[in-house]
């Protein structure tokens, strides 16, 4: 912003987008954090400035700064959340010191808080802010925005982000083992951040894994008509076109889908909270109240879809073999060398598959396990809001 006036400086703030806010909110708390004098920083001279406006416009700027919260970069929501949790977590050190020595960074935030004039503000007045910021904080920042940046913490500061936002009063005291459920190394947090990376990766390589069954169809078109004795170049065929039929049910799948892959990708924990609170309603009434506009007809659809891809990939891993024996029989009978090569590299391909279609079966046969051991039922009440419900077999 350069060297400008507080007073300018916050009307500027006042004018710029929330994901801008929240942004240059982050940035401070960073300078805070690391030992630069407070009274150099941007933060100070508008927290000067905030003192002398009117609440309304102290309410547009926590409004536009809790708000741009959601619309960060995760590197910089671990870094607010990182720094409320460390300033919580020093705050209350402080309150149990017996030496008196204030922590650094509850140092600045005092001098912060000081220059604002916060002490100074009419009880009424101190009401409509706090009142404010909960309101906003609990409709602009959905609990998944949370639990995505909580896998990037250590561990020491996990323990305490539940007090925290209890504390804050962004979280209900009865939701406090679910957080702690969820937060714990291993949690819900982390398989969650693991599925967004997942889906994210998916998608930024999404037109390479749909070019590729195309480009074998066209290889196995091209050089089909080359001698094969072994009857790979057969096999070859067999695979593309498998794998093109398997593609065009991924396609009808996910285009009827897309509105309910959107809105589960925005709002997960929300989507489960309603699966689970319309448990008692007919499938068809549960599926269509779950996105609206989003009719039991694209769904129908998109079933169809997903049996032709998984009967076709089911076909497709099991011609693998036939691909394999193919390719042992070159070595007796003969094959063209331009046909055997293409051939192995999309038995790679294959062969890939099927090493990370076993993979993913292992990793969801253990959290079965894990779940089943931990006497977990197969509600699942962290969707419903609630603490998990254990087996009142087990102790």
């Amino acid at each position: 912003m350069g060297e400008v006036d507080g007073e300018t400086q916050l009307q500027e703030l006042l004018r710029r987008p929330p994901a801008d806010v929240a942004t240059w909110v982050v940035q401070q708390a960073q300078a805070l954090s690391s030992g630069e004098p407070v009274e150099q920083l941007q933060i100070f001279q508008v927290a000067g400035a905030l003192s002398a406006v009117p609440v309304e416009q102290k309410q547009e700027l926590m409004k536009s700064a809790i708000s741009g919260f959601g619309q960060l970069p995760a590197d910089q929501r671990v870094e607010a959340l990182r720094f409320a949790v460390n300033t919580a977590v020093a705050g209350s050190s402080n309150a149990s010191n017996a030496t008196g020595r204030a922590d650094p960074v509850m140092q600045n935030v005092g001098k912060l808080l000081k220059e604002a004039k916060i002490d100074k503000l009419p009880p009424a007045e101190k009401q409509q802010l706090a009142q404010e910021i909960q309101q906003d904080a609990a409709q602009l920042v959905q609990p998944q925005q949370i639990l995505e940046v909580v896998a990037e913490l250590k561990p020491e500061e996990r323990e305490h982000v539940t007090e925290a936002l209890i504390e804050a009063k962004l979280v209900n005291e009865e939701q406090k083992a679910v957080l702690e459920q969820a937060m714990r190394p291993g949690g819900y947090a982390d398989k969650l951040a693991a599925a967004l990376k997942l889906w994210a990766m998916v998608e930024e390589y999404s037109a390479v894994l749909l070019a590729l069954p195309f480009l074998e169809l066209l290889m196995a078109l091209m050089f089909g008509g080359q001698s094969c004795p072994s009857g790979l170049s057969a096999w070859l065929r067999a695979d593309a076109i498998s794998a093109v039929v398997m593609v065009g049910g991924v396609w009808l799948c996910s285009s009827q889908l897309e509105p309910v892959l959107q809105h589960v990708r925005q709002d997960p924990v929300g989507v489960g909270q309603q699966w689970q609170q319309n448990q008692n309603l007919p499938l068809q009434q549960r599926l269509e109240m779950l996105v609206p506009g989003v009719g039991i007809f694209a769904y129908q659809l998109s079933a169809i879809g997903a049996v032709i891809a998984v009967v076709f990939l089911a076909f497709g891993l099991a011609n693998t073999l036939v691909g394999l024996m193919e390719l042992l029989g070159t070595v007796i009978v003969g094959c063209s060398i331009s046909v055997a090569i293409i051939s192995m590299c999309f038995l790679a391909v294959r062969c890939a598959t099927v090493v990370g279609i076993l993979a993913a079966a292992k990793i969801v046969l253990t959290e079965i396990q894990v779940m089943s051991l931990d006497g977990y039922t197969s509600e699942d009440p962290l969707l419903r809001g609630d603490v998990f419900e254990r087996n009142p077999m087990q102790p």
